[in-house]
């Protein structure tokens, strides 16, 4: 679920956002999953603090929140969160704790869906 949600956040950011995002998620290869009692919260780190370039980073450097996503599965609603930190991603929230689902077929929906539009300045 979390590559479906950021797959679709990608397509909807504008050059050169969408780009420089794929190469974050490239470069923070660690991920941690935690799952709290309402939510599924996967966060990503860097190897070392400053394997991300500045070329890749968005031009915000407090917290945000890039991108909100409502989707459906059948009658089951999935609030999801994309976070940025110091100009790179930093977590994906999904809530309520998704069920093994098979995210990769056809019966799942969009149902709302809000992206920043300030990405660039603090």
């Amino acid at each position: 679920m979390e590559k479906m949600v950021l797959d679709f956040v990608i397509e909807q950011l504008e050059a050169p956002k969408a780009p420089a995002l794929v190469e974050q998620i490239k470069l923070l290869p660690l991920k941690k999953r935690i799952t709290y009692p309402k939510s599924h919260v996967t966060e990503f780190y860097p190897q070392n603090f400053d394997d991300v370039p500045e070329k890749f980073r968005f031009g915000r450097t407090e917290e945000f929140k890039l991108a909100s996503i409502k989707i459906t599965q059948g009658n089951k609603e999935y609030y999801c969160q994309c976070n940025f930190v110091l100009g790179q991603l930093f977590d994906l929230s999904i809530r309520p704790v998704p069920e093994k689902l098979d995210f990769k077929s056809e019966n799942w929906e969009l149902k709302d869906f809000t992206i920043e539009s300030n990405v660039v300045k603090n």
